[in-house]
């Protein structure tokens, strides 16, 4: 097989620890959505930082949820928590043409 190799996604362990961290007040919805618009809106995916911002949630809660929205298979992430893919979005290429 030629192309670029797809990239290694799996669940970070540190989101694991995390997760127990996470606060079932801030809206699992509102944070898939806020990663949906982020990505459509500038073709690249949001960091956790600016989720945090826009959501008005720590950094830890925002981390904790996007590691259930992976859980979920809502989005993947790299080996350090940061959004690669939200279906159909993907911040790496794919070696499709």
């Amino acid at each position: 097989m030629t192309g670029n190799p797809r990239p290694k996604l799996r669940f970070p362990e540190s989101a694991l620890v995390d997760a127990g961290s996470y606060d079932p007040r801030m809206n699992l919805e509102d944070l898939r959505l806020a990663v949906y618009e982020r990505f459509a809106e500038e073709g690249q995916p949001p960091t956790a930082a600016d989720l945090a911002t826009q959501l008005a949630a720590s950094p830890t809660e925002i981390t904790a949820g996007l590691a259930q929205l992976a859980a979920a298979r809502h989005l993947a992430l790299n080996d350090n928590g940061a959004i690669v893919m939200a279906h159909p979005f993907s911040a790496v290429p794919w070696g499709f043409p």
